[in-house]
Order: structure tokens, then C-alpha cells, then sequence
């Protein structure tokens, strides 16, 4: 370990996130999907009544032209479909299909029974948490440094 630990610290948060994305991989066995499209579902999952492209864009820290590209890809699988937004007649929202919500299903199964996490009591998960949002928003803004949550 270097003097103040930050090197080998970043190694295991970089290692825990690909171990993640693995895992989430399998979640989503048979559909192929990429790490920006299973980031784009994760996001999505949480919102019931779906996200315009903007929103999506913005969550994820990406240009609202690479939602759009990440959002055809997985209407062709079947899992997210667009529709009208009730209030502005400008905008679709992203929404889960049933096939997108049988995925958010097994990946909030998987987060909750098999996840790396899962396995910590829950007292360090919330220390855990904490810590990595001290690390995401340093200025203690309530903001993730970035604008949110960027893969």
C-alpha cells in the first residue's frame, strides 16, 4: 500500500464496480446488452412512470444523442418503449416494458440475495454509502461531482 492508501483504494472501487457490472451482466443473461445499456436500465428501473431522454442523459452524464442511440438498441430487444409525455407534447418518455420490468425484478432480487453487497450487515452498507457519496460529492453539495451518476 502506497503512504495514504488512495491508490490501492482506488484499485478495489474500480475492481468491486467491474465485479458489478459483471454480475448485472448475468442478471441480463441472453439479451447481450452492453455496460451503458444495463447503466441506462438500472436508472430507468427506478422510475415507474419512466424518464424523457433528457433526464436519462443527465443520470447518466451523457450526451442526450448517446441516450437516444442506448434507447433504440434496447427497443429492438424489447425491453424499454417510447411514449407520448402527458404534459409536454415535445418529449417521450423512456419507459419498462413487461420483458424491462421481469428485468428490474431479477436485478432487484440479485441486489438484494446475491449481490457483493448483500453479504455486509446492514450497518455497513449505510457506512459504506456514505463514505462513497463523501468521495462522489467532496464539497458536500448534495450534488455527485460530475452532475450524478456517471458510469
Amino acid at each position: 500500500m502506497d503512504d495514504d492508501g488512495a491508490r490501492e483504494l482506488i484499485d478495489r472501487i474500480l475492481a468491486a464496480g467491474d465485479r458489478i457490472r459483471d454480475d448485472l451482466r448475468t442478471v441480463c443473461d441472453g439479451l447481450d446488452l452492453t455496460d451503458a445499456q444495463i447503466g441506462l436500465l438500472w436508472r430507468l428501473a427506478r422510475e415507474p412512470d419512466g424518464l424523457t431522454s433528457r433526464a436519462l442523459a443527465d443520470r447518466l452524464g451523457c450526451d442526450a444523442s448517446t441516450v437516444t442511440s442506448l434507447v433504440d438498441r434496447l427497443e429492438r430487444h424489447g425491453v424499454v418503449v417510447r411514449s407520448p409525455h402527458p404534459r409536454d407534447r415535445r418529449a417521450k418518455l423512456v419507459q419498462l416494458t413487461p420483458t424491462g420490468c421481469e428485468l428490474r425484478d431479477r436485478a432487484d432480487a440479485w441486489c438484494r440475495d446475491a449481490s457483493s453487497v448483500a453479504a455486509l450487515p446492514p450497518a455497513d452498507r449505510r457506512t459504506l454509502a456514505d463514505l462513497l457519496n463523501r468521495v462522489l460529492d467532496p464539497a458536500g453539495t448534495g450534488r455527485a461531482a460530475g452532475g450524478g451518476d456517471r458510469r
